[in-house]
């Protein structure tokens, strides 16, 4: 994995070029697991495309105000702890003790290939890949009057709850969603979410449909986002109240 090229528009180097007298929360406080929203692979990601958001040239002080940091302060610690040990540092470490209350960095080692978080981001690569041809982008939001959807931050929310979807069903609502209104075959969804390996085990796609209807539908059995259209793929869609 290699490292995004970081540009910061003020011209500061580091935090203590930076001016951020204040007291500032790190990445891991400002994603806390106290409401048991977040896990691991959430908190890990945010701060990767964070990272990626200033590559791409924006400022740092937009991908801070962007992706819900405190201060610059937060950006430099992910940009360390991700040249430090790459796609692995940006795990947060009360994450690593949780998980059989691991210490040591041997530890550590041995949990973060079940993060899978080379996985995550080559998704979200392919994602991007696919949808080149339609020239739509990864959607970044998606609200009605029962679902709200944050792609950026990784947070659902239906009627007046949070919901977690695990990274497939997630990555497959984003992927629904950017290309809202057109029906999505079957195979191209497999190829975007799960890797051109998979083009032949639509079983995947439609258990993963089932379980995204049983979390973000106001009726599972009466869909009213996520349409099937038969012999092609699914649509997503928004009819309204």
């Amino acid at each position: 994995m290699h490292s995004p090229g970081y540009r910061n528009k003020s011209g500061h180097s580091n935090p203590q070029e930076s001016g951020d007298a204040t007291a500032a929360k790190t990445p891991d406080e400002a994603f806390s697991r106290e409401d048991g929203f977040y896990d691991a692979g959430d908190i890990a990601q945010v701060k990767y495309e964070m990272l990626r958001y200033v590559a791409n040239g924006h400022s740092i002080d937009e991908a801070v105000r962007t992706f819900g940091f405190s201060s610059r302060r937060s950006f430099y610690q992910a940009r360390a702890d991700f040249e430090r040990a790459g796609l692995a540092g940006l795990i947060p470490r009360y994450a690593v003790k949780l998980h059989g209350q691991m210490e040591d960095e041997a530890d550590e080692a041995q949990y973060t290939p079940h993060i899978r978080l080379d996985s995550i981001v080559r998704t979200h690569e392919r994602m991007q890949e696919e949808l080149q041809g339609s020239g739509a982008p990864l959607a970044r939001a998606f609200i009605s009057d029962h679902l709200e959807i944050d792609f950026i931050m990784r947070k659902v929310r239906v009627g007046k709850k949070n919901v977690h979807l695990t990274p497939k069903e997630f990555d497959l609502l984003r992927y629904l969603v950017s290309q809202a209104r057109r029906a999505v075959p079957h195979k191209e969804l497999l190829r975007a979410v799960w890797g051109p390996e998979f083009i032949d085990h639509p079983e995947c796609l439609r258990v993963c449909i089932t379980h995204l209807r049983k979390k973000v539908e106001p009726d599972p059995s009466e869909p009213r986002y996520i349409l099937t259209e038969p012999w092609v793929g699914y649509r997503f869609v928004d009819c309204g109240p």
